[in-house]
């Protein structure tokens, strides 16, 4: 079989399940009914459906069109649409489409009477001094349905990032043209593919859109861990590596049956095991660690590229990111509005207009109440690019490291535990020494502006007895977790519980002030309460009437993230 030129044997052997949306495409392609759609993540594998059902279906007129790879201006569009369709139906898809962007070669090359007489209709309107770009349009879209009807013959035409389609809107209402120009096609059937999830819902399953009820909507998923397995033992059988079950289990829950992550896995263990490192669990562990935080990892890049062009799109980027980094310390379940507004300090409908701005670029879905990451391998990047790892090492190099480094790394980052656990007081503690005078963002202790950190002499836990019952009552044991002093003394309370702080802590923190002062006679400058579930709305009101410090988890990594790069500068 002769492979058109987007598709590769070796590709062709490695293509693993979606039998239902072949058969989907099948009942679409046979006529009548509605035109079919795809939506799904980014590199999930619907250009891959696309390419591979053309390759095996070589006796039916197929075409293939990204509209990333056209231009799209309406000046330029109608001419390369036409093109490519020519490079399918004509070159049955062998060689440089690109070749056929130009309408001149096309014309030459093809030699056809409707492709000289559309290319022309197409080429003399833009000639014009105010041409009609709306009917250039119509020129390409019904180009395909007068070639099938003059042949004979019915076209099947994949059309990958069928969203692209809006930028072209302006001069006209594409959605509405679209829809004129489909209804009344017999013999052209379309397959729009799109990884703007929201988007293709708003295109497809909206009452209110031109398009609605001309396209069924379908999603195409992670594959299933059977179909994860199937496509791992084939890409080894190659090289006749045999993979274990447990290697095959944690391959698959690593990438969650993500294709591109688990063919990105593959390489980085294929090239891990050719230096001469055994292929078991543990460097399928560091295979996918090495993916995820080398700056050279496909995985990396991904992700990477996908937070880019998501939040390029949208305002208050920094205020996105906080939203995505709190997300990223919790489990897969996520939050709801109203755990993620008080971690974040703010009112629930401010924060709701961020994450609605989130859901539209499908970085993050609503499932009930709770709001998560849509894809569980972002999730995992955004903890890691925080914390600024990189392991931009050689294959070479790797298999020389120590594996207990990297079930540290495993441990440390890929769990995502923020907890202080046990020693919470005391890690706190060794933040508090790191003050030296910076200048940190107000809003880490719920304040406004910037607070400038004391120089700190001392940070140790207090415990002493209220023998005469003189702020609590008799023989009441205080502990203080932080006592600071320095060129300011701070008194700190930490809450490391699973629920917001509530205002009886502030009034404990209040009382053990007044301990301190009146026994010790030493004068209190700040209180700082830290809260791992950060704060009731009633806490934070008490707080501010007070002049109570409030940090919560999150931002208490930020404290420590910005005062440990401050002494690795001074280092």
């Amino acid at each position: 079989m002769t492979l058109p030129s987007i598709y590769s044997k070796s590709r062709l052997r490695l293509f693993t399940d979606r039998k239902k949306s072949i058969k989907q495409i099948d009942m679409c392609l046979e006529g009548g009914g509605k035109h079919l759609s795809f939506k799904g993540l980014r590199k999930i594998g619907k250009s891959e459906l696309a390419k591979y059902y053309i390759a095996t279906h070589p006796k039916q007129q197929l075409a293939y069109i990204d509209l990333e790879n056209l231009n799209l201006t309406v000046e330029l569009f109608p001419q390369e649409y036409v093109g490519t369709i020519c490079f399918w139906y004509f070159n049955k898809g062998m060689g440089f489409v690109e070749e056929f962007h130009n309408p001149f070669n096309v014309i030459k090359k093809i030699n056809d009477p409707l492709v000289t007489s559309t290319m022309t209709g197409i080429l003399q309107e833009l000639e014009k001094k105010s041409p009609n770009y709306k009917l250039m349009m119509e020129y390409a879209l019904n180009f395909p349905e007068q070639l099938s009807s003059r042949d004979d013959t019915t076209i099947g035409i994949f059309i990958d990032e069928f969203q692209l389609f809006m930028e072209l809107s302006g001069k006209f209402d594409i959605t509405r043209l679209l829809r004129s120009i489909v209804q009344n096609q017999h013999r052209t059937r379309y397959v729009a593919l799109g990884s703007w999830m929201t988007k293709f819902d708003e295109l497809f399953a909206d009452a209110a859109s031109p398009l609605f009820l001309h396209f069924a909507l379908e999603s195409l998923p992670n594959f299933s861990r059977d179909d994860s397995f199937e496509f791992l033992l084939k890409y080894f059988n190659r090289f006749e590596i045999t993979l274990t079950k447990e290697m095959l289990d944690k391959m698959y829950g690593l990438c969650h049956g993500h294709p591109m992550y688990l063919n990105s896995l593959a390489d980085r263990l294929l090239l891990l095991n050719s230096t001469g490192m055994d292929m078991d669990k543990k460097s399928v562990k560091m295979a996918f660690l090495t993916e995820i935080t080398s700056k050279n990892g496909i995985i990396n890049r991904h992700c990477n590229y996908i937070l880019n062009v998501s939040l390029v799109k949208s305002k208050s980027h920094a205020t996105l990111k906080t939203i995505l980094h709190i997300l990223a310390k919790e489990d897969d379940s996520g939050l709801t509005l109203s755990l993620i507004s008080e971690k974040m300090k703010r009112k629930p409908n401010i924060v709701l207009k961020q994450l609605n701005r989130l859901l539209a670029t499908d970085l993050l879905i609503k499932t009930d109440r709770n709001y998560c990451f849509a894809d569980p391998v972002i999730k995992q990047y955004m903890e890691i690019e925080e914390l600024g790892i990189d392991l931009s090492l050689s294959d070479n190099l790797l298999s020389q490291v120590k594996p207990d480094l990297f079930e540290e790394l495993e441990e440390k980052y890929l769990k995502a535990s923020t907890q202080l656990g046990t020693a919470k007081e005391s890690e706190i503690r060794e933040i508090i020494s790191g003050f030296n005078g910076q200048v940190v963002g107000g809003h880490l202790f719920g304040r406004d502006g910037t607070i400038l950190l004391p120089r700190v002499d001392e940070a140790s836990n207090f415990v002493d007895i209220d023998s005469n019952g003189d702020i609590f009552d008799e023989n009441f044991v205080v502990e203080i977790d932080a006592l600071v002093k320095g060129s300011e003394n701070w008194l700190v309370e930490v809450k490391w519980k699973n629920k917001p702080s509530q205002p009886s802590d502030i009034d404990m923190l209040i009382r053990k002030k007044q301990f301190i002062e009146g026994i010790r006679n030493l004068n209190i400058d700040a209180l700082w309460l830290i809260s791992k579930n950060g704060f009731s709305e009633k806490t934070i009101d008490v707080a501010e009437a007070n002049n109570v410090l409030l940090t919560d988890a999150d931002d208490l990594y930020s404290i420590k993230k910005a005062v440990f790069r401050h002494k690795r500068k001074v280092m």
